[in-house]
């Protein structure tokens, strides 16, 4: 619960996020929709191009507000070298620990 509040804050019901499963089971019913991470490699079997910046340009066709990522799928989708700040079409990496990298998508 202290991650959801700490990266979502008040808006947490109103977000769409990608989750390990473990956030998942914890806080289904504090967010709008959450998918988890391991999705996304499903779908990278079947398009190539969702890797890297690719991953977030599919994150974003799914209106996502909050992605909260473990280090293995980190490096299986292509992000793992992006570093706090980093500015990635819509998003921005807020934070990234031992544990997660997350990025929020800018609002306009």
């Amino acid at each position: 619960r202290k991650l959801a509040i700490n990266y979502a804050g008040e808006q947490a019901s109103q977000m769409n996020i990608v989750a390990p499963m473990t956030f998942i089971f914890n806080e289904i019913e504090h967010f709008n929709r959450i998918q988890g991470e391991a999705c996304y490699v499903e779908f990278k079997k079947n398009d190539p191009s969702i890797f890297g910046s690719g991953f977030l340009k599919k994150a974003k066709t799914f209106e996502i507000d909050l992605l909260m990522i473990t280090p293995f799928y980190a490096e299986s989708l292509g992000v793992s070298g992006f570093s706090r700040g980093d500015k990635v079409l819509d998003y921005l990496v807020i934070d990234k620990t031992d544990e997660l990298l997350v990025f929020k998508r800018i609002q306009d």
